[in-house]
């Protein structure tokens, strides 16, 4: 009796699956093209929930960056459909969530209006799951979610003349941790439920070597986007570590403290460079058979290092440079490293 259930149980998640893998597919090419190339390239026991657990963490992004509602609201909002994705929702967070989902006043593009429509049926195609992937899921959701809801409530006040910023390097390492760690972790795992077999003490090492990975990877961010984020009165270099060198937040608005601030931002540059390095060794974990899905897990190893070139030359206190690979290098660094594979030596160096 109990193996007819798990059977009939594995028929109906296949069945919801397939009903819904094209409408999913195509709100996922309409909110991220590139993320969705990236997923054509994942081995299809995994796809389905990577998937779906990008689609939720975008609707999650769209609450968060709503400034048509107040901030207040905006958090609530993210709490309830945080619980929402964990099945724990009361009837008051209930209706919040359903005003902001079904409210066409926000000024959201057409693909996100599709997404924000679709999350009933995204949440019940993640229901279809095994209990681990949907545990997982809701595990790198309430990370987050939860990372955002502090940013929210961190810069409350920022605005363009007034700067807010971290305090300390633990702060900087959570935030990096909770936007971008925590998916490197999620994708690890995931990947380890249905795809590879390692020793336990190995298996640790690598779920360690894909959190870093990600925070490395949010860390370039951080470094590209500093001078516009500062625009925004937001600053993620933490105030102690600016201190080092008699500077403070509102010192960077300024071109002229770009030598200051240079041993600083070269330290971080350091430090994100470290961390790719835990993604290299994480990337040749994967085992070669598996080459798409190598191939693109290298990819953002790749376009980091040459950003981090960048940053390394630039002048990062100005707004109007943008610091960014063009469309040309990225397809040229996907084309060698499809060449290369074969070449195991060439591919991993």
């Amino acid at each position: 009796m109990e193996k007819t259930a798990e059977r009939f149980k594995s028929l109906m998640s296949n069945a919801i699956k397939s009903v819904y893998n094209k409408e999913l597919d195509e709100i996922l090419k309409g909110v991220s093209r590139s993320f969705y190339l990236t997923l054509r390239s994942m081995p299809k026991p995994v796809r389905p929930q990577i998937s779906v657990a990008y689609l939720i963490a975008r609707i999650a992004d769209t609450i968060a960056d709503t400034e048509a509602i107040p901030l207040e609201e905006r958090i609530q909002t993210l709490i309830a459909f945080r619980e929402k994705v964990n099945g724990m929702i009361n009837p008051d967070s209930e209706a919040l969530l359903s005003s902001f989902l079904t409210a066409e006043k926000f000024n959201c593009s057409p693909s996100e209006i599709k997404l924000l429509q679709n999350t009933d049926k995204i949440i019940y195609v993640m229901r279809s799951f095994e209990d681990s992937d949907i545990d997982l899921i809701c595990s790198v959701i309430k990370r987050i979610t939860r990372g955002q809801e502090l940013d929210l409530r961190r810069f409350s006040d920022a605005h363009n003349g007034k700067i807010v910023a971290l305090d300390t390097e633990e702060e900087l390492d959570e935030y990096t941790y909770l936007v971008a760690g925590c998916v490197g972790e999620f994708w690890t795992k995931i990947c380890i439920n249905h795809l590879f077999t390692f020793q336990q003490k190995d298996e640790q090492a690598i779920i360690n070597n894909g959190i870093k990975y990600g925070k490395g990877l949010q860390l370039i961010n951080i470094l590209r986007d500093l001078a516009r984020d500062l625009r925004t009165g937001r600053c993620y270099l933490p105030v102690e570590v600016l201190k080092t060198e008699n500077l403070l937040p509102e010192d960077l608005l300024y071109s002229e403290n770009e030598p200051k601030l240079r041993p600083i931002y070269n330290n971080y540059i350091t430090k994100a460079r470290g961390y790719l390095g835990s993604g290299a060794e994480y990337i040749r974990t994967i085992p070669r058979r598996y080459a798409k899905l190598r191939i693109a897990t290298a990819l953002p190893l790749l376009i980091g290092i040459k950003t981090l070139n960048k940053l390394s030359k630039e002048r990062i206190l100005n707004p109007e440079i943008k610091i960014k690979i063009s469309r040309f290098e990225v397809w040229k660094t996907v084309v060698i490293s499809v060449l290369v594979y074969p070449f195991e030596s060439i591919f991993s160096r």
